[in-house]
Parts: structure tokens; sequence; C-alpha cells
């Protein structure tokens, strides 16, 4: 079964080739999965990953990737048409310094796509309290994993007195998120935790109300921030 997410990625992808963009910099860029689409399409696209051995897969395939942090940007100002980040914005350490110096570098804007649960869905708020679980676990271990982010968060972390054009996009395909995935998963997160008592507990709730409302794949959302100077 494809996962909505393909779909999400398919139109994050078509508006930032809509922009017709000459260079784009993928930030988050993992081992060049969306450089490759764009390449494709003849936009000159370069990667920064903090991954070094996601760095060093797409090296061998021949993408032009740095190794670094979304927080600081190793090029010249106005170097790119577009910034584009794919589900890499939840585990910015500091997403206001990463969009300031993402503006910097971009001379058109800044285009980033995350994960977003509808909370009017029941299984929608299942998976996004299940998503929470992990992510705290995460967060125990050392790892930069933050909560699903609102429209609000990326907007209030714009740099102040910018002239900007700020767009937000909310998608959702309704799909249940395999269950089978969801018990390996699970699993092994909470060997991660070490089997603490608490978060074994709150993955019983969560068991609970999967079984009470399902459980949902993410939807996703997409911010559009423009230049208007």
């Amino acid at each position: 079964m494809v996962r909505p997410n393909v779909f999400y990625r398919d139109e994050f992808r078509r508006l930032v080739r809509a922009e017709q963009p000459t260079r784009v910099l993928d930030v988050g860029c993992g081992d060049g999965e969306c450089m490759r689409e764009l390449r494709r399409h003849g936009i000159d696209a370069v990667g920064l990953e903090a991954d070094a051995r996601k760095v060093a897969v797409a090296c061998a395939a021949g993408l032009p990737v740095l190794h670094g942090d979304a927080e600081g940007l190793p090029f010249a100002d106005g170097a790119f048409d577009l910034v584009v980040s794919e589900y890499s914005a939840h585990h910015f350490a500091d997403l206001a310094r990463h969009l300031a110096d993402a503006l910097r570098v971009a001379r058109r804007g800044v285009f980033l796509l995350d994960p977003w649960y509808d909370t009017s869905v029941p299984a929608q708020r299942v998976a996004l309290r299940w998503d929470r679980w992990c992510k705290a676990i995460d967060r125990a271990g050392g790892m930069v994993h933050n909560d699903v982010l609102a429209a609000e968060a990326f907007r209030s972390a714009l740099p102040a007195g910018a002239a900007l054009a700020f767009e937000c996009r909310h998608l959702l395909r309704l799909a249940d998120y395999d269950r089978a995935t969801f018990e390996r998963e699970s699993a092994e997160f909470l060997a991660k935790a070490r089997d603490d008592a608490a978060v074994a507990a709150e993955l019983a709730a969560i068991r609970a109300g999967v079984e009470r409302d399902g459980l949902g794949d993410d939807g996703a959302i997409i911010v559009l921030v423009r230049r208007s100077d």
C-alpha cells in the first residue's frame, strides 16, 4: 500500500517546480531523493545533511551534498532561489535560526513540508498521541525530535520585521497506519526506553485508543515563505 506521504511529497515538489527556480538548496536532504527529482527537471539542486552516513550515500551517487546543520548554512548570501526541506523541520534544533539563515541564502523564499495531524478525526488524535510518545523517547536519548509543529510555530519563528509573505497548506489523505508496523515500531521504542513503567503505561493507553478509534497515517503541513521585498 502506498502511504499518503508519497502524495504529500509529490504535491510539495510540484509547488517547488512551479516557482521555476534555477538553483535550490535541500536542507535535511537525506540520501538525496528530492534532489534527484529536481535535477531531473533541470534544477541545480544542492543538499545539506546532518547525518554523515546519508551524506556518504548521496555523494557516492554523485550528488552534491554537504555535511552540516540547518542552523548554520555554509553558503553565501542569495546563493539559491529557494531553500526547501522535506520532513526535517521537526529535527531542527532551532527553527528560528534555521529560517533566518535560510532566508539569508534564498533569494526568493523557503518552502517546508512536515507532518501534521487533523485532531478533529479520532484516529488522527490517536496517531498524534503515539507520535508524541515516540518522540519523547527519542529526546530522552539525546535526539532532536520535536513535537508536530503548528502553522503558528512556523510563523512566529520568522525573523521580525522581514518583508515576507507566509502561506500554509494542510493536506490529509485518510488512511490507516499498518498495525503490524505500529506494533514493531512500538516495541523498538519501548526497548530504547528500557521498559520504563510510565512509558509502558502510556503505550497501553495508546493501544486502547487504536482498538477504539483506529490509527491514522499522518497528514502534512506545507509552509511557503516568500520574500515580498
